[in-house]
């Protein structure tokens, strides 16, 4: 085994090793890192994550497997590739549609300009009207597009395009309102559309006790980096759910900390768009970053360098 290792680096395919590595091959190993970074992002936040996890597995076997010039295991592997592939498009096709909306999303970042606000008038709007909802237990769902579209996971709804106040949030949450039972969808700070059905989550550890409008919340949160406030009808508390995860509010301060977190990481002054998008790509998420990079090398090295 030594000795296999020995001609590997000295007389085998890690001779010469730096005089094989080329400035293209660098950018090609950050592209792949990249969109793989971004998978990894976009998938941790579904349970389909453990299934990328364990596909990750086979193919870090796959690679030790050639590397070790295990036959019979690269052999098994690679006969299983072709419907293995078509097998995690038909498993991940949601997943993959996301993935490239948010790569569509990346791409016109730069030159797109968001309406909806920060400002403290806006957000204090709206917590008082969330307020309100709740100091009458009027059941409401609101939800507030992130940069991702929701359209393909909403169903039903009547148009509103209505200017955003605590009037008409708690006009259309009134029991006697014939939208009250579905969603509130706000965007460019004006209320979309209204009585809109919202995608349920399977995840009845993160919902626990709770009813169907923080299914539902949680369930668009799974799919989208919308965020959702929940006022419960039954004793008017008010939640978050974001990325698929339920925390509760407990004052108006908390909410709106919230909101501004929400506004100021997705909706940034356009002066500033690239600065803070290369600064949160440099700064977050550093993990997912270094096994991406490792993973785009590893596949570097399989299918290029070896190819030398």
């Amino acid at each position: 085994m030594m000795e296999y290792f020995y001609n590997l680096t000295a007389t085998g395919i890690f001779a010469d090793f730096e005089k094989k590595i080329f400035i293209s091959d660098i950018l090609d190993v950050l592209i792949i890192g990249f969109l793989l970074y971004t998978a990894i992002f976009l998938f941790k936040q579904t349970k389909s994550f453990l299934v990328m996890a364990g596909i990750g597995v086979v193919l870090l076997i796959y690679a030790f497997a050639f590397l070790l010039n295990l036959a019979l295991t690269t052999m098994v592997i690679r006969s299983f590739l072709s419907v293995f592939f078509i097998a995690i498009i038909v498993i991940f096709q949601d997943e993959l549609k996301r993935f490239f909306e948010y790569l569509a999303v990346l791409s016109t970042r730069s030159i797109r300009t968001k309406l909806i606000s920060s400002s403290p008038s806006v957000i204090t709007k709206i917590v008082q009207g969330i307020f309100n909802l709740s100091g009458r237990h009027y059941g409401a769902i609101l939800v507030f597009e992130g940069e991702e579209s929701i359209d393909r996971h909403i169903k039903g709804g009547s148009l509103l395009d209505g200017v955003l106040s605590e009037e008409i949030i708690v006009s259309i949450f009134d029991p006697s309102s014939p939208g009250h039972d579905g969603a509130v969808v706000v965007a460019n700070d004006r209320l979309r559309k209204f009585g809109v059905h919202l995608p349920l989550t399977s995840n009845f550890k993160e919902i626990g006790r709770h009813g169907t409008r923080h299914s539902a919340a949680v369930g668009l949160s799974e799919r989208s980096d919308a965020m959702i406030i929940i006022v419960s009808g039954e004793n008017g508390a008010i939640s978050v759910a974001h990325f698929g995860k339920l925390k509760k509010i407990n004052s108006g301060e908390d909410l709106e900390a919230q909101f501004s977190n929400f506004f100021k990481s997705k909706f940034t002054e356009r002066t500033g768009t690239t600065y803070n998008f290369f600064n949160k790509l440099i700064k977050e998420n550093s993990f997912e970053k270094i096994v991406a990079l490792l993973v785009a090398a590893l596949f570097w090295f399989l299918i290029v360098f070896i190819a030398r």
